[in-house]
């Protein structure tokens, strides 16, 4: 009888992997790096990396550390962001472990104001680094939440890149692959 339990038990199991492999694949939209890309970064809070690995997978490397992390397709803007993002591998209440909360997204703006007034706002929680262009990393840590923070961002002004940002430090950002 035990062994009956069992293999319906593993047969159910199998069944269920199954189903989720047919599950309908999400489109990435608003995503920044393609295959073969990444950046490097520097900012107040010290050095960062981004690596293309899959349309799903990036490799981030930062204080010695790296990990490939899973990102999560967004199915509708959020935040006018659509792109991906990574809220937290998974909630960590072990004290020596660092979660890492990261986002890739185009953002789109209709005009520089309203860039300048992001960038400005937000600035109390990222401390971002952009180049005239607009490619923008944040990099920040929170220590009392055992957290480390990485955004990648491209802005687009009414669907185009920008030309010239005010505050850009292109010196900042390496692109590798572009």
């Amino acid at each position: 009888m035990l062994k009956k339990n069992i293999r319906m038990g593993l047969s159910v199991a199998f069944f269920a992997i199954s189903l989720a492999g047919c599950a309908r694949k999400i489109a990435v939209i608003g995503n920044v790096l393609s295959q073969g890309q990444g950046v490097y970064a520097n900012n107040r809070a010290g050095a960062v990396a981004i690596f293309y690995i899959s349309p799903i997978k990036r490799k981030y490397v930062w204080d010695g550390q790296s990990r490939i992390v899973t990102m999560i397709p967004r199915e509708e803007a959020f935040l006018g962001m659509t792109g991906l993002y990574n809220p937290a591998e998974s909630i960590i209440n072990h004290q020596s472990t660092n979660r890492l909360v990261v986002m890739e997204s185009k953002m789109y703006f209709t005009n520089y104001n309203d860039v300048y007034t992001f960038l400005k706002q937000s600035s109390e929680a990222m401390n971002w680094v952009y180049t005239n262009d607009g490619l923008v990393v944040g990099f920040a840590r929170n220590t009392e939440r055992h957290q480390t923070d990485i955004s990648l961002w491209q802005i687009e002004i009414n669907s185009r890149k920008p030309t010239s940002l005010l505050g850009s430090r292109d010196a900042a950002i390496r692109r590798v692959g572009w």
